[in-house]
């Protein structure tokens, strides 16, 4: 679909024309037959929008007043679209434009988005297209608090791209299985078990009978992948060479990946079996997704395949043991790795060390980079709340938080850095923006004994102590702020690599995963922003069968500052944030899944005994990070930081026009 738009020629004359964006390049094809290409001053006035219904389709409205708009972009991106179907209610508050941020979904098929700038506006004008720019699916205004939406890479954005293409990957492995004889009888029982709820047609190939195997409901790109893996299942077994370099081909392959990764796992654990893949993906799309654990950081949860794979993941051999120790390893001697502490040579003819190879990528071993901003000029802010959850250039991660009770409304937990003097104008608007003057994160890997675990009793030892701040900061960690650093444009470049998590399979060179500079460079300038009190390392991976709880505590600071380092020591994961009078803090703790009713009910219980309010709010179920490139982006040149707040102090509370939908 083309938009109808007004140009003003050379010699004054206003010309009807259409909004073009065929092979991703904005033009106008003018009614008198001329083309309209973009330089640096090329405009063109909008007397009309499209948007987006649910149902699939694109309608032409009528507004009030022309729009002045640039023709050339300011920037281009492909994000995920949802075409068709109800996203859902929208979340994001102030409202979205005509709804679009509820249509940006990272598990929908890939579209292009345009953004381009308004003269003597601060609002920019959205364009969504088709992947190769036949048909506009909506052209609209926005908001200045919606552009970092777009303009913001997520951390599942950016590990996508890491990825190799897609299409290309499977197209090439299931081009050799998918021409083999079909399957015998024997290997489909093997996957089917005693399921009898479908009718199988072994047919004249591989692929047609894996074909009949899968739920029909499940998305086409989902069904691609997990016919590749069943196909593989029955006739590959382990794989030649180097299992992890086997695996990163399959990175952006989420389904794929994760499903083969766990079968790999039981084979390389000595299973000559595999559970019943095919009846398991039948019975668990018919189970609810509440019903079962949850990740919190996936975009994929809701997603039919992904309740088959928490219960696989409950059957598959327990590979937590074998990451842990090798992060324990180099969190106690300091050593900094050069890729995955287990090599491709070493496990090239040991099973063992295979394992535990597989079981480092799989766990995604990572270097994760605590950052102190106050050496740097920078604080550390904090907004909880609903009335402004949009992302802004600051923004390091944000997290919606699913109340425990259902009646209550879900909250947003944004973190930023920003100057001091910017986060001043900033809380002038913004009701509710914190400064956070003590933050600490601790890992506790020893406390995995076949499962995660929470020792309540000691919680209960430590908030019936009192502490001091300095006890709490030499248990966290915590050193005093150095003298001012401002970091090299190399250094910005770490701190993003590190503070979101490094996967330590990226330093691998072999493994094709670019990151502008070598592992020995990476190290070198980490050391001299730990020397600047900048910069804590730590290695970790993911804490698989654990759920995030966000709770909030106040009290007096003696007793805080006990019951914190109380919740660092013996919870597996627990950050910290205490505002400026250290009465109150927010508190996230990572809690084995069958802990979280304890959790909820006893810790708050303790707390009051020991003259401590302390609230569980909810679950962290949707949480995102911008933390790629968080530093470079702010860093404008040598000593100066971006200041300009605009994207978030524009979310306060405004009238909406009747124009919006």
């Amino acid at each position: 679909m083309e938009l109808p738009v007004w140009v003003r020629l050379e010699n004054g004359d206003r010309v009807r024309g259409r909004l073009s964006y065929l092979g991703l390049t904005p033009s106008v094809k003018l009614d008198n037959g001329r083309t309209v290409y973009p330089n640096s001053q090329t405009t063109f006035s909008a007397d009309r929008i499209l948007v987006r219904r649910k149902d699939g389709t694109t309608d032409m409205l009528q507004l009030e007043s022309e729009r002045s708009v640039l023709l050339r972009p300011t920037m281009s991106v492909k994000r995920g679209y949802l075409r068709k179907g109800s996203p859902g209610p929208e979340e994001m508050y102030p409202r979205a434009s005509y709804g679009w941020v509820s249509r940006m979904v990272q598990y929908a098929d890939m579209a292009q988005y345009f953004l381009h700038s308004m003269p003597k506006s601060e609002a920019a004008w959205l364009v969504v297209t088709d992947l190769n720019g036949e048909s506009i699916l909506e052209s609209h205004e926005i908001r200045p608090y919606e552009v970092a939406t777009i303009t913001l890479k997520e951390g599942w954005d950016v590990f996508q791209e890491s990825a190799d293409s897609k299409e290309v990957v499977l197209e090439n492995v299931s081009k050799r299985l998918f021409e083999e004889e079909p399957m015998s009888w024997e290997e489909i029982t093997s996957l089917v078990g005693d399921y009898s709820g479908i009718s199988v047609e072994k047919g004249e190939t591989l692929e047609d009978t894996v074909d009949s195997l899968l739920p029909t409901h499940f998305p086409e790109d989902i069904q691609e992948q997990l016919k590749v893996f069943l196909a593989w299942v029955v006739r590959k077994g382990l794989p030649a060479g180097d299992v992890v370099a086997f695996m990163q081909q399959f990175r952006g392959l989420t389904a794929l990946s994760w499903m083969l990764g766990g079968h790999l796992s039981n084979l390389l654990a000595g299973n000559k079996t595999y559970p019943p893949y095919v009846k398991i993906l039948h019975q668990e799309t018919k189970t609810d997704i509440e019903s079962l654990p949850t990740p919190i950081t996936t975009p994929n949860v809701h997603q039919p395949w992904m309740k088959a794979y928490y219960r696989l993941r409950n059957i598959w051999p327990d590979t937590n043991p074998l990451w842990t120790k090798h992060a324990q390893r180099l969190n106690e001697t300091g050593i900094r790795p050069m890729g995955l502490p287990v090599s491709a040579e070493e496990a090239e003819d040991d099973m063992q060390k295979k394992r535990e190879r597989l079981a480092l990528f799989f766990h995604s071993i990572m270097a994760r980079g605590h950052v102190f901003p106050e050496p740097m000029g920078l604080v550390r802010a904090v907004y909880l709340g609903r009335a402004h959850t949009w992302p802004s250039q600051f923004t390091a991660w944000s997290a919606r938080v699913q109340p425990i009770y259902e009646t209550h409304t879900p909250i947003w937990l944004q973190v930023m850095f920003m100057p001091e003097a910017s986060f001043r104008r900033a809380q002038r608007s913004i009701l509710g923006l914190e400064q956070i003057t003590l933050y600490s994160e601790s890992h506790n890997l020893d406390l995995y004994e076949s499962k995660w675990n929470i020792a309540f009793r000691h919680l209960r030892d430590w908030m019936a102590k009192s502490s001091t701040a300095n006890q709490l900061k030499s248990d966290a960690g915590i050193k005093e702020a150095k003298k001012q650093y401002f970091p090299t444009e190399e250094e910005a470049k770490v701190l993003d690599l590190l503070h979101p998590g490094l996967f330590l399979m990226d330093l691998e060179p072999n493994l094709g995963v670019g990151l502008g500079m070598d592992a020995s460079e990476i190290w070198h300038h980490a050391s001299e922003l730990e020397k600047a009190g900048i910069l804590k390392v730590g290695f970790l991976g993911l804490f698989s069968r654990t759920l995030s709880l966000l709770s909030i505590a106040n009290g007096e600071r003696e007793n805080l500052y006990s019951m914190l380092r109380g919740f660092i020591r013996h919870t597996p994961t627990s950050s910290f944030m205490l505002s400026k009078d250290h009465t109150e803090c927010k508190i996230i703790s990572r809690v084995p899944e069958d802990a979280v009713y304890d959790f909820i009910t006893r810790v708050p219980e303790m707390a009051a005994e020991n003259d401590i309010e302390l609230q569980v709010l909810g679950i962290i179920q949707d949480f995102r990070t911008y933390t790629y490139d968080l530093f470079s982006r702010l860093r404008v040149e040598d000593g100066v930081w971006q200041k300009d707040v605009t994207e978030i102090t524009s979310q306060v509370s405004i009238p909406h026009s009747k124009e919006d939908l």
